[in-house]
């Protein structure tokens, strides 16, 4: 309790001096980690008094910090970056390394002279955006190791500039959602490449015992990240309650597969 308490009182001294505070909580272990930006005037371009490094240590199942990438730094990992402006926007690469595949639930806090502007979580590898505004909690799937994100500040038209150059580093199959499903269950999928490169994508479905369930999709489609829907509405009856293994073939050779479970 008292371990706990002197806990919130830090973070509530941080927050008094920072516009921004993120906490980022292990949906398995419960465990807490909180990251927090900044901008004065008075702050450096490099290290300074408002800057704050991340303890040492890897304590935790999962170890989230910033990185920093300030001038004359010898050290990469940061508790808190303090910035002379927000100016547009601003950008700040986060770590994310997990010992096991898990979800985090990420919660924002900001200061009211920031209610104007975007707070976005990107996920580099699948080309994902989680909008940390509106009082949502967005969860977030981060796989075993290491795993790269960044944190946009700033104004609509800086956000939309940066979304409509991202694309997925790797291919990826996410999903699906809800799991367990009734009716219909929808999937994301990462298709990585050049913005004009279109790439033939086939997502079937199969049962437990291995046989051929349905065709989800088979289309060409461009690099980027897409939604799926699974939709059992034209066979619910035919569809007994059970495992189902969906699984997404690329014409470059990459598959993966992903299990949903259906009840009626």
């Amino acid at each position: 309790s008292t371990s706990d308490d002197s806990t919130g009182k830090r973070r509530g001294e941080l927050f008094r001096t920072h516009q921004v505070m993120l906490e980022f909580e292990n949906y398995k272990t419960k465990d807490r980690s909180t990251l927090y930006l900044g901008y004065h005037d008075k702050a450096d371009e490099g290290l300074d008094k408002y800057d704050q490094y991340f303890p040492p240590g890897k304590f935790r199942d999962v170890d989230i910090v910033l990185m920093n990438g300030k001038p004359d730094s010898r050290n990469g990992r940061l508790l808190a970056d303090v910035r002379p402006s927000i100016a547009q926007g601003q950008r700040y690469n986060v770590n994310v390394n997990a010992r096991s595949a898990t979800t985090l639930a990420v919660k924002s806090f900001l200061d009211n002279e920031l209610s104007a502007h975007e707070l976005y979580l990107v996920n580099r590898r699948i080309g994902k955006f989680y909008n940390l505004r509106d009082n949502q909690t967005a969860y977030v799937d981060v796989v075993a190791g290491k795993n790269e994100f960044e944190l946009l500040v700033g104004a609509l038209h800086f956000i939309e500039d940066i979304k409509s150059t991202t694309l997925p580093q790797q291919a990826a199959l996410l999903g699906g959602y809800p799991n367990p499903f009734n009716q219909r269950v929808a999937l994301e999928i990462a298709i990585p490449g050049d913005k004009e490169e279109l790439q033939h994508a086939l997502i079937e479905v199969y049962n437990v015992a291995g046989q051929y369930v349905d065709t989800v999709l088979e289309r060409e489609l461009s690099p980027g990240l897409h939604k799926v829907v699974w939709d059992l509405e034209q066979q619910q009856a035919n569809m007994p309650s059970g495992v189902y293994f969906m699984r997404m073939v690329l014409e470059s050779g990459f598959s993966e597969t992903t299990g949903v479970v259906h009840i009626k």
